[in-house]
């Protein structure tokens, strides 16, 4: 175990015994635990909660509801926003010490909470407010919380000190959830083993990451493709924070069983607790909404009111550049601020940040190579101005698709391909981000030029195409490249078309959906590229007369039961391995992706010599065959292990693991649940992980399920509730009619001034 896993072993379970331990509180119990006094409402305010705490806000005036967002926010996630904040701050060392100052350093650089005063000037005085009013909130929670002694479980052992809420944060949470996932190709190029990493040689790995991925890629992919631990470490925080994958459609009216159109939201994110979304319906005169937020950010991401419903997934638009700025640098033209990142069980460690007007050099971090010498900095669109949170709280009051759409004049980060549907029937998808008109000629440039900087003009939600009530009736996305966009190019790390393709397949199969085809869907488990593949293997082990029956017999489909799944897995295992595997049996990262091994694999196979065919064919399937021996169904290998964040922690892990269970789904279905490349049993930590439906012809018409539950407090009964339901493919509903909240949500408070 080493000496270093032993001393963070001892430290945390000498500070945080109460938390390996958490008392078990139920629903009452917990809602006992939230202020009754004087809230510092305007006005009359009603809050109901069902049984699963989730909460419905019914307030007299608007200027209460980000109040009582707060209030809510801080019961049921004060300790995720608390990490949260840290993770967005480049603060993690002050929870997990040492071994992470050279993230944090790197966070600080990305520019992720800097400057973040000029963005809350920036923001219009309705958002301000909103946020402001969400802060005081949160805090009052928190004081109520202090005075009865009364902190969460997690912040004993995670060594958090209880710290105000400020406006600042907020603004830093929303630029948290903006994070670029093209980062990680952008400073993959400039990590590995070459420290005199030449120019010539980064801008031919630059051109070779971009065409490794112009068949699209999967967030499995993008794994693959970090071997550095740090960077991994980087993009596995970040990609928690965005829809780096998920699946969304919407559906017209006439395709619709109801007469109403849908919409279908399927978030692919980190399946550990606390979830990322907190669930609630808010209720003003200028606001009646249901739907997602993130913790720490007080506005729908996903949701409904009475006339538009929204969602979607990431763009992955490349909404940052890398820039040679050594002539700046050789001018001085830079500024210089020293920081120091407080460190948890260990010295704190001062650090110097460098900022040009094209962001900060990157480079002065000892985790990164300077091309030939260069001093490189990491321009970022999020680190512009705009307005977010407006265009949000717009979103939520719009009454119609026009209203919708002319939200998004202030929105720039993250890049989503935003769908929406209305109730007089439009359904609708667009491309949410600010995007630099970049020069093609210059797409390989690495680092690129200040000289020729192409960062003067933008292509905005607004100025790109709007695809609006399809011939087809409905839209899908999945991360995939947009296809209506002509020569523009705003981004290069999309998805493949396998989910999309597979999602329009089966919209399509039925003339009317209804929502036993819409949970059908979500559920789906095929990959059709999978099993072409499994076609190729076959033919190949044919050739030299075997017949694999599980192969054979096999639909595709990654079903917890299947046979034929592990087999088709452990064959594009053993194969890889001996077509791609350098002595020590390691495959080059980007040919362990997912989409270079399906498009590559039937032609490198067939282009063998005929006795190292058959030697390498025979002998994966014997590999195969033995193997299967210990490990028979897809469930025994693909499994999943819910539970608190710090599941995966060795040793201590076991003290957060709620369940340990095989799981349906693959790397490429409809029903993520992503892997790599596995010839043995393995835990999936990615994939789908909550679902938000909407019909709009009826206000009740709305379904919400997450893995885990809404509490984020260790011990409290709601914090994995819902994990059997999202196993079984079930809903919890979120009505908007008064008549039903009353109904289904019958624990009430009530508060005035």
């Amino acid at each position: 175990m080493g000496m270093r896993l032993l001393l963070v072993v001892s430290c945390v379970v000498l500070s945080g015994c109460a938390t390996l331990f958490p008392a078990s509180l139920s629903v009452k119990e917990r809602l006992a635990m939230f202020p009754q006094g004087n809230i510092p409402v305007r006005g009359e305010v009603t809050l109901r909660w069902n049984e699963f705490q989730i909460p419905v806000i019914e307030a007299q005036y608007d200027e209460d509801v980000p109040l009582m967002l707060g209030l809510v926010h801080a019961h049921l996630r004060w300790g995720q926003v608390a990490f949260f904040k840290r993770v967005a701050r480049g603060r993690m060392s002050e929870i997990a010490g040492p071994w992470v100052n050279d993230i944090d350093h790197v966070v600080r650089m990305l520019g992720i909470s800097s400057d973040n005063e000029r963005l809350w000037r920036a923001m219009s005085d309705e958002a301000r407010v909103w946020i402001s009013r969400f802060v005081r909130g949160f805090n009052y929670y928190q004081q109520h919380m202090i005075a009865n002694h009364s902190l969460p479980p997690s912040f004993s052992l995670l060594g958090i000190e209880p710290e105000p809420l400020t406006h600042l944060d907020v603004v830093t949470l929303m630029r948290l959830s903006g994070s670029d996932i093209s980062w990680f190709s952008l400073l993959s190029v400039l990590m590995g083993d070459d420290p005199h990493l030449s120019g010539q040689r980064a801008e031919a790995f630059w051109r070779q990451l971009i065409e490794s991925y112009s068949n699209g890629a999967s967030l499995s992919d993008l794994q693959a493709a970090r071997e550095e631990k740090s960077l991994s470490l980087l993009s596995g925080l970040f990609s928690s924070y965005g829809r780096v994958g998920s699946n969304s459609f919407a559906v017209a009216p006439k395709r619709s069983s109801s007469g109403g159109a849908l919409l279908v939201n399927d978030p692919h994110l980190g399946s550990s607790s606390p979830n990322f979304w907190v669930m609630a319906t808010i209720v003003s005169p200028s606001y009646d909404v249901v739907g997602f937020m993130m913790a720490g950010v007080p506005v729908m991401a996903m949701g409904r009111n009475r006339y538009v419903a929204w969602g979607g997934t990431h763009m992955r638009g490349m909404m940052s550049d890398l820039f040679d700025v050594s002539d700046l640098v050789a001018r001085q033209q830079w500024r210089e601020e020293t920081t120091t990142i407080k460190t948890r069980w260990w010295f704190d460690e001062e650090v110097t940040l460098r900022h040009t007007d094209y962001g900060m050099i990157i480079t002065d971090s000892p985790l990164f190579h300077k091309p030939a010498g260069k001093d490189v900095a990491l321009r970022w669109v999020g680190q512009g101005e705009s307005d977010e949170m407006t265009a949000f709280l717009r979103m939520m009051r719009a009454t119609n698709h026009t209203e919708f759409e002319q939200a998004f004049a202030t929105y720039a980060v993250p890049s989503i391909n935003f769908l929406y549907a209305t109730k007089d029937g439009i359904i609708g998808k667009l491309y949410g981000g600010r995007f630099p008109d970049r020069d093609e000629e210059r797409m390989y440039q690495f680092p690129k030029s200040i000289q020729e900087d192409d960062w003067r003009a933008f292509h905005t939600a607004l100025s790109l195409p709007i695809a609006r009530n399809p011939k087809r009736g409905f839209l899908v996305s999945g991360n995939d490249a947009p296809d209506n966009l002509g020569d523009e190019r705003i981004g290069y790390f999309f998805s493949s078309k396998d989910r999309v393709e597979r999602m329009a397949q089966l919209i399509a199969a039925k003339e009317k959906l209804n929502l036993a085809d819409v949970r059908r869907i979500l559920l789906d488990v095929k990959s059709e590229r999978a099993l072409y593949l499994a076609l190729v293997i076959q033919n190949q082990l044919q050739r030299w007369d075997i017949t694999d029956e599980l192969l054979a017999a096999w639909d595709g489909r990654y079903d917890v039961n299947s046979q034929g799944a592990v087999r088709f897995e452990l064959m594009l295992y053993y194969l890889a391995h001996a077509l791609y595997g350098d002595e020590d049996g390691d495959i080059p990262r980007w040919q362990a992706r997912w989409t270079a091994l399906s498009s590559s694999l039937e032609e490198d196979v067939n282009a063998l010599p005929m006795e190292e065919h058959r030697r390498i064919v025979t002998q994966a399937w014997q590999q195969a065959n033995e193997k299967q021996q210990e490990l028979p169904r897809w469930g025994d290998m693909h499994r999943m292990k819910e539970g608190y964040i710090l599941k995966a922690v060795p040793v201590l892990g076991s003290f957060f693991a709620d369940g340990d269970w095989g799981i349906a789904g693959s790397r490429s279905t409809l029903f993520k649940s992503s892997h790599r490349l596995v010839d043995d049993k393995h835990y999936t930590s990615y994939g789908s992980q909550s679902r938000l439906v909407s019909d709009m012809s009826d206000d009740d018409a709305n379904y919400a399920i997450l893995i885990g539950g809404q509490d984020g407090w260790l011990g409290s009964a709601s914090f994995n509730d819902q994990t059997p339901l999202w196993r079984e493919g079930q809903f919890i509903q979120l009505p908007l009619t008064a008549e039903k909240r009353q109904q289904l949500f019958p624990n009430v408070m009530r508060f005035a001034p």
